[in-house]
């Protein structure tokens, strides 16, 4: 059921969009980033599938400070700051809502659901993806997407040196500087922006 939901709906409007598909991961480059589309689902339930849209964007200049190689290929959604599911961006980014996923139980639900998933991706998803053009328009949406994560937190501090927003910066860093798992990032974000921590 998903895979002719992506078929017959999603695939088309992505490659129309200019995405390339990998497995159920769409890239885009544009303006200096990866925007990603990718599809997370679970099948717990026999004939039931539920699925989320994720949703990321990776700014090209961020990839080498956290990969030793720069990577050639695709780029995942968990490689990404901002990342965000796509209902969490319908619903304003409300962190009281529900995240929700799109169910299907059965071939009937194929269209159904497929034609509201091309309304979201198309009204919402790609409408904000096509308006991010410069690095303040990805921070305004980071700002938006609230890092909770420490390696979003991070990327998200990384942003804004880009921008020449140290200050701001530093404050995000230093709650990671002396971790033993994150540290390592955190001087590895000083050194390539020749940042005393």
């Amino acid at each position: 059921m998903l895979s002719l939901l992506i078929k017959k709906y999603i695939s088309p409007m992505l490659k129309l969009s200019g995405f390339k598909k990998k497995g159920m991961t769409w890239n885009r480059e544009y303006f200096g980033t990866v925007q990603v589309i990718d599809i997370q689902f679970t099948s717990y339930i026999k004939n039931h599938i539920n699925f989320t849209i994720n949703v990321g964007i990776l700014n090209l200049d961020i990839r080498p400070i956290f990969f030793d190689a720069i990577k050639d290929g695709f780029v995942g959604e968990v490689e990404c700051f901002p990342r965000f599911r796509l209902k969490r961006l319908l619903a304003g980014f409300d962190m009281k809502k529900v995240d929700e996923w799109w169910a299907l139980s059965s071939e009937n639900d194929v269209d159904i659901v497929g034609a509201e998933v091309v309304v979201a991706l198309t009204d919402k998803c790609l409408a904000m993806l096509d308006s991010l053009y410069t690095l303040q328009d990805v921070l305004i949406l980071a700002d938006q997407a609230l890092p909770r994560m420490p390696a979003e937190k991070i990327s998200h501090a990384t942003l804004l040196l880009l921008n020449g927003d140290i200050e701001r910066a530093k404050g995000i860093l230093a709650e990671f500087e002396h971790s033993e798992v994150w540290g390592a990032r955190v001087a590895k974000v000083y050194k390539r922006f020749s940042i005393a921590g």
